[in-house]
C-alpha cells in the first residue's frame, strides 16, 4: 500500500509539472496582446502565383513575372529591361513566404511601426495570381533571439498586427538583385550531353561515344575533357554587363552548343569589344555577362582543342 501511495502522489506531480511545463510554452508563443498568434498573417496559396513586386529597404521597384516556364525580371532604374530570372530561386522566395513561423505578437499600435523597422524603411512585397492581389507583406528589422536563431518583424500591409516570425528574411529579400537572377550559364548533368559544337574562332565537333569524347573520330583526353565539363557545369557569373544593349551585341565570334540524349539544348556566345568580352546564355535571355581581364570567362568556355588533347 505504502508503495502504491507514493506512485500515485509521484504521477499526480508529474502531472502537474507537466501542466505548468506546457502552459508556459503555451504562454510564451500566444504573444503579449492575447492568444490569436498567426491571424495576421493569412496561409498564402502559391500554386497560382504568377507576379512579385518587390521594393527593398531603400530600393527601387523589382518586378518578378512568369512568362510561360521562366521567371522574368523587370531591372529596376526605369530602363525597362528584362532578364530571365533563376526559377528555383523565386521559388525559394515564395516557399518563404509561404512558410512563415511566427514565434510572437509583439504589437497592434501604429506607433510601433518604426522601432520595428516597419515604416518607410520596410521591404515591401506583394504577390498577384491573375492579375489579382493576393498577399501583401512588409519586413521590417531582424534580429538575434539566440546563438542558432534569428527572427524578423513582420506585418501584413493591411494589418496593425506586428509578429516576430523565425528567420533572418533579409538574407533573401534584401540581397543583391544578383541573388535572383540566371547565374548558371549551362544545365547540370553533363552525362546527358551527346554532342559540343563549337564554331567561330575554331570549329570543333566532339561526340560521345559512351564514356569517350571523340574529334572527328579521335579520342580527346578523358582526363582533360571531364576537367572541362566539370567546371563548365559548375560555372556562374555575377558580373553583368546591363549597360550594353542586346540588340546591339552584333554577331556572336564564338558559339557553343550542347545537344543531350534527350534532345535538350543550350548555346553561348562570345561577343568582343574593346575591353573585355561579352557572354550570353541561351538559358538566361537578356543577361549579358562580362567577361574582364581580372575575370577571365572566354578560355573557360572555349578552351580550344589543343587543351583537350
Amino acid at each position: 500500500m505504502l508503495f502504491e501511495k507514493s506512485g500515485n502522489r509521484l504521477y499526480i506531480l508529474l502531472v502537474v509539472v507537466l501542466v505548468i511545463t506546457v502552459g508556459g510554452i503555451l504562454l510564451k508563443y500566444s504573444g503579449n496582446e492575447g492568444n490569436d498568434v498567426g491571424v495576421g498573417i493569412p496561409a498564402l496559396d502559391t500554386t497560382g502565383i504568377n507576379r512579385i513586386e518587390m521594393i527593398p529597404k531603400g530600393g527601387s521597384l523589382v518586378v518578378f513575372e512568369k512568362t510561360g516556364e521562366d521567371w522574368v525580371i523587370t531591372l529596376p532604374g526605369g530602363t525597362g529591361k528584362k532578364v530571365v530570372a533563376d526559377g528555383t530561386k523565386i521559388s525559394s522566395m515564395i516557399f518563404t513566404l509561404s512558410e512563415l513561423k511566427v514565434i510572437n505578437l509583439v504589437s497592434r499600435k501604429k506607433d510601433d511601426f518604426a522601432g520595428f523597422g516597419l515604416d518607410t524603411g520596410a521591404t515591401s512585397l506583394k504577390l498577384f495570381s491573375k492579375g489579382e492581389s493576393e498577399f501583401e507583406l512588409l519586413i521590417g528589422k531582424s534580429e538575434m533571439l539566440s546563438p542558432q536563431e534569428m527572427g524578423t518583424y513582420v506585418k501584413m500591409v493591411s494589418a496593425d498586427e506586428v509578429y516576430l516570425v523565425s528567420g533572418f528574411l533579409d538574407m533573401s529579400f534584401n540581397s543583391d538583385l544578383t541573388l535572383y537572377r540566371q547565374t548558371k550559364l549551362t544545365f547540370d548533368g553533363s552525362e546527358s550531353w551527346q554532342e559540343i559544337n563549337f564554331s567561330g574562332v575554331e570549329n570543333i565537333s566532339l561526340k560521345r561515344a559512351v564514356t569517350d569524347w571523340l574529334v572527328e573520330n579521335k579520342k580527346v583526353d578523358s582526363a582533360k575533357i571531364n576537367d572541362y565539363l566539370k567546371q563548365l557545369t559548375t560555372l556562374e557569373v555575377r558580373n553583368f554587363a546591363d549597360d550594353i544593349d542586346p540588340a546591339k551585341l552584333g554577331k556572336p565570334k564564338s558559339q557553343l552548343r550542347v545537344k543531350t540524349v534527350s534532345g535538350r539544348e543550350f548555346e553561348i556566345s562570345a561577343y568582343f569589344n574593346e575591353t573585355d568580352t561579352l557572354i550570353t546564355s541561351s538559358l538566361g535571355r537578356g543577361n549579358i555577362y562580362r567577361s574582364s581581364k581580372e575575370e577571365p570567362l572566354y578560355f573557360k568556355i572555349f578552351p580550344g582543342l589543343k587543351r583537350l588533347e
